[in-house]
Parts: structure tokens; sequence; C-alpha cells
């Protein structure tokens, strides 16, 4: 009885990330996801077309691209960082189109 070996449950763990496309904070993000990746994680990226990553440098990760189903919303990957904060965080596009992402990957 002393020296049973524990018996764990291995449960599916998941991590959602979405970076802020501020200068300095993609590369840091794609660098832990790949130590969480190394430790059992499975990582899933949400990111708008703005700062659309190189998805074959990631083929581990999965890709979800948020505000891509409306064609008025491709002006984001033309977007100065100004015009994408204005539009994209200041206002309700953001937010909204985020948490409809979260809750289908929730679901």
């Amino acid at each position: 009885m002393e020296n049973q070996p524990k018996t764990t449950v291995r449960r599916h763990r998941r991590i959602i990330m979405f970076p802020f496309p501020f200068q300095g904070h993609i590369n840091p993000m794609f660098q832990l996801a790949n130590l969480l990746y190394s430790e059992g994680f499975s990582i899933t990226i949400l990111h708008t077309n703005f700062n659309a990553p190189k998805v074959s440098n990631y083929s581990h990760f999965t890709f979800k691209s948020i505000l891509d189903d409306c064609p008025e919303n491709e002006r984001y990957s033309k977007a100065s960082w100004a015009d994408f904060a204005q539009n994209f965080i200041y206002k309700q596009d953001g937010a909204d189109a985020l948490r409809d992402e979260l809750e289908l990957l929730l679901a």
C-alpha cells in the first residue's frame, strides 16, 4: 500500500492565446506557446488580419482568425495601428468578435 504508483487521469489541456498587436508582443507569445506545447498543452491562437502570423512556422498550433467572415472587415489587414486600435479595440467590433470566437471554442 505504501509504494503504490499514483494513477493520474490526463485531461486535455488547451491554451487559447490572443496576441495584442504591439511591437514585441507576438514573438514572446509564440515562445511561451512553444514551451506550453512541449508540456502537453494544445495551443489555439486567435488573431486578426492586422497581425496574422505565418501559420506554416507553427503547424503544431491551431489558428482561428476573427473578423474575417465579412469583406467589410478586410480594412483591418491594411490599417495602420491607429486605425486598427480605433476600429477594433475602442469600438465594440473587437470585443464582440473575440467574445463570439471564445464562446465557440469553449462550448
